[in-house]
């Protein structure tokens, strides 16, 4: 009987991160610092597992209109 692989872990790297959620740096970092994005320290680098930076972009997807249709002057 073999043992089941766990599948793999798929990382992004700070530069694909924020292409990916299309932010700059510092909004990347206060994302992080705010426990908002999970990440892993490797050596001097700081990575992003792919299912993490889905997950948040599902928490943060607007549902609801972003205004009430009324226009103001």
């Amino acid at each position: 009987m073999s043992a089941l692989k766990p599948p793999p872990v798929e990382l992004l790297t700070y530069d694909e991160t924020m292409a990916t959620l299309r932010c700059s740096k510092a909004t990347l970092a206060r994302f992080v610092a705010a426990g908002e994005l999970p990440s892993v320290k490797i050596g001097k680098s700081r990575r992003f597992d792919a299912a993490d930076v889905r997950d948040f972009i599902d928490r943060n997807r607007q549902t609801e209109p972003l205004f009430n249709g009324q226009v103001t002057a």
